[in-house]
């Protein structure tokens, strides 16, 4: 899986998480809470994810 960099993303943009689940972006202005929607497969209902490589709460997204 390619990770994604935070200058990549865009609302609308599918991607996945380190599990698999598949979602799409709503919104992604901050590096520190990009906002996808998941998939109905995987649960359905809203998540944050943190793209700061830095930050403990680092989260990465992969490219579909």
């Amino acid at each position: 899986m390619e990770k994604l960099e935070f200058s990549e993303l865009t609302e609308g943009l599918k991607v996945q998480d380190k599990h698999k689940n598949v979602s799409t972006i709503v919104k992604c202005k901050d590096i520190h809470h990009v906002l996808v929607k998941f998939e109905k497969m995987g649960g359905g209902g809203y998540g944050f994810y943190c793209l700061d490589k830095d930050s403990s709460q680092y989260d990465p997204l992969y490219k579909i």
